[in-house]
């Protein structure tokens, strides 16, 4: 991976004081996202994140702190892969259910189950 400016390194932080000093709800916004990337990453080490600190000094000391920030801001980067999975999944499981099947939908054009009815699957209990 490429290495980034130091400026595009912290400006992650930099949008994440802006939105904790406007208000509330912009506090809110920004803890939110920070705790759903933390959620989503997980425990991780530090040098399994790509190398994108612009020379080696942002590997230790205080730096590190801000790098590591950068890589938890940008957490759907890293999740991109899983999260469009999970989207596809999504979008197959609930394409038909919000209209209802009319002659020409799919639904309406499913053939049955190859499954064998006994007598038993039709009785009521107790017979």
């Amino acid at each position: 991976m490429r290495t980034r400016s130091r400026l595009y390194i912290c400006l992650p932080l930099a949008v994440f004081v802006v939105l904790c000093s406007l208000g509330v709800p912009g506090m809110a916004v920004a803890l939110a996202w920070m705790t759903v990337g933390m959620i989503a990453i997980g425990h991780r080490a530090f040098d399994s994140f790509p190398e994108v600190a612009p020379d080696a000094r942002w590997r230790t000391g205080y730096r590190v702190a801000v790098v590591h920030f950068y890589h938890i801001a940008w957490w759907p980067w890293y999740k991109r892969f899983s999260l469009a999975r999970r989207y596809l999944q999504m979008r197959r499981r609930f394409a038909g259910s919000s209209r209802p099947a009319d002659k020409g939908s799919v639904a309406s054009r499913r053939r049955p189950t190859n499954r064998r009815h006994s007598a038993s699957d039709h009785e009521p209990d107790g017979y």
